[in-house]
């Protein structure tokens, strides 16, 4: 990963120059900051930019407590949320991690090497987490009744939506090919490919 968006929701100026500051020294990977003071420019700002992560503070002035998280989790459920807030208050923490926050950092007792990490994990275990939910999905399409065909055009639906990939298929064995099942966005293949051996 070359780069990696954050949207760092925060209204002191004084703890967004130290974000933005902290993040300039790490050169890998580089990190692009877009930031907003009050919630409801973060919430407009997750619609047009393209935010990998949230660093969110609590404690806004259109917005406070775990209504914030709620609020953004609502409206960006497959972005990771970084809680950031002035309070060392390990019950916030634990409700705003029950609340969909990937992580709870006091401001100030976290060097930017380390938030840079925190961000990379939490990144990596929201993936993990679409990538199950995902699978539960699939898994409940195949125990349904119904027409395979069916089964494997709603398959490939979710796995399109989840993935954003503009090609998706689902091929199935016959014979020594895996033509299509179902596909989208692919063009038919011309016949099998073998190697210099003649196996497919």
């Amino acid at each position: 990963m070359d780069s990696i968006n954050i949207l760092v929701v925060e209204d002191n100026p004084a703890d967004l120059r130290l974000i933005r500051e902290g993040f300039v020294e790490l050169t890998q990977p580089q990190f692009k900051i877009f930031a907003a003071n009050r919630l409801a420019q973060g919430l407009d700002q997750l619609l047009t930019e393209p935010v990998d992560v949230v660093l969110l503070d609590l404690s806004l002035p259109d917005s406070s407590g775990i209504e914030t998280l709620k609020r953004v989790h609502t409206a960006a459920a497959k972005i990771p949320i970084i809680v950031l807030t002035g309070l060392d208050d390990e019950a916030l923490g634990l409700e705003a991690m029950r609340h969909g926050a990937q992580d709870y950092l006091v401001k100030g007792q976290t060097d930017f090497k380390r938030l840079a990490r925190i961000l990379l994990f939490a990144m990596e275990r929201k993936r993990i987490e679409h990538l199950q939910q995902l699978s539960y999905e699939i898994l409940g399409i195949l125990n349904e009744p119904g027409a395979f065909s069916v089964m494997a055009n709603r398959i490939l639906a979710a796995i399109q939506r989840d993935t954003q990939c503009d090609a998706v298929s689902i091929r199935l064995r016959v014979g020594e090919d895996y033509p299509f099942f179902v596909q989208n966005g692919f063009a038919e293949a011309d016949g099998i490919c073998r190697d210099e051996n003649g196996k497919p």
